[in-house]
């Protein structure tokens, strides 16, 4: 862990972003392309403090960043994924919405696709941290259907079944050529045969 903590830390000072601590920013840099290393990258910042929720834009509810903090985690993942090509593409004035040309329309495409590196990159650090949470909190994680857990088919056969047989000794009425007492015979013997009455 000394060696990771000793990457992070010169990655933290290589980067130089302001917003984020440099755990974060460190731990950030070492995990992008780093493989089985981004595990242990996002343990160390989740042990350090650093939660999935510290990525959320600022205007989402479950949000912990600020606008300094998301503009810091921006920077880190634009100082990862772009080049300095990329950069001072992205540095360039945006062609006017209105210019249709072919020069506009691939310029307009080329932010698009560097803009989806940088958020595609935040998306893949959160779910490392979202990682790191559900093994620190399995419980906030668990929904009914888990808590319950699933229901056997044989259970559903047999709700079914018990609510077929009601309907058929209930007061619904159904036409005349219709033996309701042969049909609830032959659900009850179905019921025995595959043990479904409990």
């Amino acid at each position: 862990m000394s060696n990771l903590k000793a990457q992070i830390i010169a990655e933290a000072k290589a980067l130089k972003v302001e917003g984020i601590t440099s755990i974060q920013a460190g731990s950030f840099g070492v995990s992008h392309n780093a493989g089985e290393t981004a595990t242990a990258c996002y343990a160390y910042a989740y042990k350090e403090g650093t939660r999935p929720t510290d990525l959320e834009r600022p205007k989402n509810k479950i949000s912990t960043a600020t606008e300094a903090s998301y503009a810091g985690w921006q920077a880190v993942a634009r100082a990862k994924v772009w080049s300095a090509q990329d950069a001072a593409f992205m540095e360039l004035p945006a062609p006017a919405r209105d210019d249709k040309t072919a020069k506009a329309e691939a310029a307009r495409d080329r932010r698009k696709a560097l803009s989806d590196k940088v958020s595609n990159a935040l998306k893949t650090y959160r779910r490392g941290l979202v990682t790191q949470d559900k093994l620190a909190n399995p419980d906030a994680y668990k929904t009914d259907s888990t808590a319950k857990g699933p229901k056997a088919a044989t259970e559903i056969l047999a709700q079914h079944i018990t609510n077929a047989i009601k309907t058929l000794q209930g007061d619904k009425v159904f036409p005349d050529n219709f033996e309701q007492d042969v049909a609830v015979a032959q659900l009850l013997a179905f019921q025995r045969a595959h043990k479904l009455d409990n």
